[in-house]
């Protein structure tokens, strides 16, 4: 395999997890109305903060797409790292909120 076509593969499989996740807090959101009324003020937060890190991890993808040479791998991290953390925050969530 090329190295451009290992890096689309790796940028395919990062978009897809990050979907993935951002379908998982949808799933989640639409949950609110059977949360008891006392739970679903700090539900509700912590669904905005879990949609802020999908507009954060998103961000990082976009800026893995234009990344070329060195960058890439630093730009690698930080995309693979904010991708990671919407994950563990929606598993706490769905943990949390079943």
């Amino acid at each position: 395999m090329t190295a451009k076509k290992e890096r689309e593969a790796y940028l395919g499989q990062l978009e897809a997890r990050i979907q993935e996740c951002v379908s998982g807090i949808d799933n989640l959101a639409a949950k609110a109305d059977h949360v008891e009324a006392e739970s679903r003020l700090e539900f509700r937060k912590h669904i905005n903060e879990l949609r802020a890190r999908g507009t954060v991890a998103r961000a990082r993808l976009e800026e893995l797409r234009e990344a070329q040479g060195e960058a890439w791998e630093d730009a690698r991290a930080i995309a693979e790292r904010s991708g990671a953390e919407l994950q563990a925050a929606l598993e706490e969530a769905l943990e949390r909120y079943p």
